[in-house]
């Protein structure tokens, strides 16, 4: 009888120092029904208490919840180690690398999580930022100078000046030591001039 007795205790001890729930106790049982033949040990009976606890179960389910979350909602969560263990870790990581590559840091945050005698709640997600206000006047303006910017940019020369050409060379023509075209180019270039004096443009 004393046998039994020192079992019980140390089962309840264990129990104490997990902080295992009747609502987990009773989720154990039902667990060991289906798994074991025989009777469990008391590590594979906290296990069997929580299953969402194995490592690798608990690695996804703080995948999920923190996908949760970043949609604003709280998650789902089997025991609030998962989440603390999950904040440890950071949410960066958790979501962006695969299991085996956290699962040593994830198994030690969780480990310490589990370690710990109680847990602060799961609080809610932070409330994402509204977008910025639109003005639509402001952006009219902008747009409207970009536009603007942009047509002087890649207008060319000859669009702001079209008898350019015909200046350069009437100019290097009358300059001493400039460049000599011949009398037929000169003429041209001087026609082009003309023509546009005669519709009033601006030598």
């Amino acid at each position: 009888m004393q046998s039994i007795e020192n079992w019980k205790g140390a089962w309840a001890e264990a129990f104490d120092e997990e902080g295992l729930t009747p609502h987990e106790v009773a989720e154990g049982l039902r667990a060991c029904r289906r798994m074991y033949d025989w009777p469990p040990s008391v590590s594979e009976f906290i296990k069997a208490c929580r299953p969402g606890l194995i490592p690798e179960n608990a690695f996804h389910d703080a995948v999920a919840g923190m996908t949760a979350r970043q949609r604003g909602e709280v998650g789902s969560w089997s025991h609030p180690a998962v989440y603390w263990a999950a904040v440890r870790v950071g949410r960066h990581d958790l979501l962006n690398c695969g299991y085996a590559v956290m699962q040593t840091r994830w198994e030690r945050a969780l480990s310490e999580e589990l370690a710990r005698s109680s847990w602060e709640p799961i609080p809610a997600p932070a409330k994402a930022l509204p977008p910025p206000a639109v003005d639509e006047r402001a952006n009219a303006k902008a747009a409207e100078a970009i536009k603007e910017i942009s047509s002087r940019a890649v207008r060319p020369d000859c669009a702001r000046d079209p008898i350019r050409g015909a200046r350069r060379v009437l100019a290097e023509q009358a300059r001493k030591g400039g460049r000599r075209y011949s009398p037929a180019v000169v003429k041209l270039a001087q026609a082009a001039v003309d023509a546009m004096q005669s519709q009033g443009a601006q030598v």
